[in-house]
Parts: C-alpha cells; structure tokens; sequence
C-alpha cells in the first residue's frame, strides 16, 4: 500500500476505481446516502448557514474509494441534493466545496496502512478551514450579490464561522467513530486494503479533542471581541 499520495501510483489506482465496478457500486451508495440525508439538513439561514450531515458519508466514501472518484461523488451529492432538497436558489459555485471536501478526506484518508484519530480529526478540521469557513465564505458573498439579498453578510459569516469551529469536536469524533467501526467489514469485503488497521479512542486521542475543542472555543471568543475592531477596519468579508 502506497504511504504517500505523491507517489504516481497512488493516482494510477485512484484514476482506476473509476473503472472498477465494485468502487462505483460503493460510490453510487454513498452518494445517495449523502444526498437522502440532506432531508435532514438544518436550514439555519436557507442556503447560505446549513448544518448537514452528508459529511460522514463523504468522509467513508472517500475512505473507501481515493481522491478522484471522491470529486465526482461530490458534484453529484451536491447538484442532486439542491435539486431533491432546495434551500434557496441553484448557485453552481457551491459545488466546489463540497466536491474538495470529498476530495481532502481521501487525501487524509485512502489508501493508509494506519488510520489514527488524529488523522480523521485532521482531515475534518482541513476541510472545515478551507472549504466551509474560507471558500463557503468567497461564494456567499458571491452568491449574496448575484441574487440581491439582503442578509447582512458579517453575521451571516460571523455564525458560519462559529458553527465550524464549535461543532468541529464533536464533528470530528463522530467521523472518526464511523472510520474506524467501518474497517474491519469492509476489509472483510475486500474493498480497502487488508493491511489497514484502525487506532482506538485512547487516553491521547481524548487529549486531542479536548485541546482542539478548546481552540475552537478560543478562536470563537477571539472573533467575538475582536469583530468591531475588524469591521471598523473594514477587512474583506466582514
């Protein structure tokens, strides 16, 4: 099994399970669940500060199949699921997070000989920074302008940025429960490798969160206090 993604053979068996008719199987599996769970999706604010729950079959998903299968699972998890599950008016740019996020997971996560908590920890907290606090942020704005709404985008941001951090403990916990439970059958089915192997919740991974969630409580205060100042400032998205 390859250790790194740099290799070229990490992407000559990633381009190829787009060909291998178990992986799309998975992948057509995956995707629905991602799209069917968006049912469940909480519409804070309709299409612009939605909490959702797709990002655990993403994570599988991406787990299960690399990195290029991942980008398209992403892109039709996320056109399909505004079209079944509409929260406001179809805005094409928001493909590009949600097909990253599935692309990040697999980069953290296909094609390892040992998943760590951390690693799942990390691969959350990646996409969280980039895709849901940084690019959402970019194609909110974007989105904001072209359809003319008036919602105040500082708080709309303000919250986004919140939701992310505060919710990334727990968000990342679950995901790394549902990693690691999800290893042994499918290693009894054959489709990871059988030489990947799961690490335990332990005592440092417990240490992790905790200090994770306190950054996360730390970043949010940090923001709160310091907005009139970055607003007085006039910084970009605020």
């Amino acid at each position: 099994m390859e250790r790194t993604n740099l290799k070229k053979n990490y992407w000559t068996k990633a381009v190829g399970n787009c060909a291998d008719i178990r992986m799309l199987a998975i992948a057509g599996v995956m995707t629905a669940l991602s799209i069917a769970v968006k049912a469940f999706n909480i519409n804070i604010i309709p299409n612009t500060l939605i909490i959702s729950f797709a990002c655990y079959f993403h994570a599988l998903g991406a787990f299960i199949y690399g990195p290029v299968l991942a980008l398209f699972t992403g892109a039709i998890s996320d056109t399909l699921g505004a079209v079944i599950f509409p929260a406001g008016p179809y805005f094409l740019p928001y493909i590009i997070p949600e097909m990253l996020s599935c692309f990040i997971y697999a980069l953290f996560l296909w094609n390892r000989e040992k998943i760590t908590v951390l690693r799942v920890l990390s691969a959350r907290f990646t996409v969280n920074i980039i895709c849901n606090i940084i690019l959402n942020s970019v194609i909110t704005k974007w989105y904001m302008i072209y359809f003319n709404i008036n919602n105040a985008f500082s708080i709309v941001n303000s919250l986004r940025i919140a939701k992310n951090l505060v919710l990334f403990p727990l968000e990342g916990v679950l995901m790394a429960i549902i990693i690691m439970a999800a290893i042994t059958p499918l290693k009894r089915l054959g489709v990871i490798n059988a030489q990947t192997n799961g690490e335990p919740l332990n005592g440092k991974s417990i240490v992790t969160v905790s200090l994770l969630f306190l950054i996360s409580v730390g970043l949010v205060v940090g923001f709160y206090y310091s907005y009139p100042f970055l607003k007085a400032h006039q910084f970009v998205f605020l």
